[in-house]
């Protein structure tokens, strides 16, 4: 029976108004609540309901809906600040995650939202949710703990630099992705997650991107980084007693990627040119503001 995601994300912005739109402004469901909500209102999920479904429920004999994620702020507020986008992309992108493999998607964005950190929100959710791919997750968790699957992990997000690596390994552990920051105390999700024997390279997997800045992803998985030879962290902005205060040897590399630190590789478009440090011939000259009591 083929599976349909459904998921909503809708605002419509006014650049002129002076008040900033927050995450707090938007009505948001996710799960079952997101067609609780729909099945009593005209809008569009609640129009497709009806489509899919005669009564807007979720069993069919021609398909399965699977509610992700709705979030829906009516009035024409300001601009949308940066963390509550990164928030609310966050919670969309994984929602559809969590979802599994479908068929097919059914997505309801307004198609007038603008954030401080990306011009194109709607567009932006549509590229992103055309890259979820949580393959070696899933199979994992439906072999088994100590079963051996063949799967490929990363370059499912960034096929222009990179491709997926294809591996045979063994399931040691499975989680649902649920843990706290070892710096911040924070709540990360990074979804169903599951550690993988490959050879002799121990692999964390998960769902959905969480920050690497520590070492707690590893050890919410039953990992201790200090008993491996090697380990890869995906990230640069480690506190010391992190790693490099105890590891034998501390290597940075200058992976590509979209937040390499070499700004040339990039491909920066929004912004005037010349513009230093992207091009030759741009005098910098840095002045200090300094600023003290009288």
């Amino acid at each position: 029976m083929p599976r349909i995601v459904v998921a909503e994300c809708k605002q419509e912005v006014s650049t002129f108004n002076p008040v900033p739109s927050r995450y707090e402004d938007f009505r948001v469901a996710r799960g079952p609540a997101v067609f609780d909500y729909h099945r009593a209102t005209r809008e569009e999920v609640g129009g497709a309901l009806s489509v899919f479904h005669s009564d807007g429920g979720g069993e069919s004999d021609s398909v399965e809906l699977v509610p992700a994620y709705a979030a829906s702020s009516n009035t024409s507020g300001g601009v949308l600040i940066a963390e509550s986008f990164d928030r609310l992309n966050g919670d969309f992108l994984s929602s559809l995650a969590e979802a599994g493999t479908v068929d097919a998607a059914y997505f309801s964005l307004h198609g007038a939202m603008q954030a401080e950190n990306e011009n194109d929100p709607e567009g932006y959710l549509l590229q992103e949710a055309r890259r979820i791919d949580p393959a070696a997750v899933e199979k994992a968790f439906a072999a088994g703990v100590g079963a051996t699957i063949r799967t490929t992990v990363g370059g499912a997000l960034d096929s222009a630099r990179y491709q997926p690596l294809e591996v045979e390994a063994r399931v040691r552990s499975l989680a649902d992705g649920k843990f706290r920051s070892e710096s911040f105390g924070w709540q990360w999700d990074s979804g169903n997650t599951a550690v993988l024997e490959a050879g002799n390279a121990t692999l964390v997997v998960g769902t959905c991107p969480v920050s690497l800045f520590d070492r707690s992803w590893f050890y919410a998985n039953g990992q201790d980084p200090r008993h491996f030879d090697m380990v890869v962290v995906k990230s640069r902005h480690c506190e010391p007693h992190m790693f490099a205060d105890w590891c034998a040897k501390l290597i940075n590399v200058d992976a590509p990627g979209a937040t390499s630190a070499n700004l040339r590789s990039l491909g920066h478009t929004t912004c005037p040119r010349p513009i230093f440090p992207l091009d030759e011939g741009v005098e910098f000259l840095p002045v200090a503001d300094v600023f003290q009591r009288s």
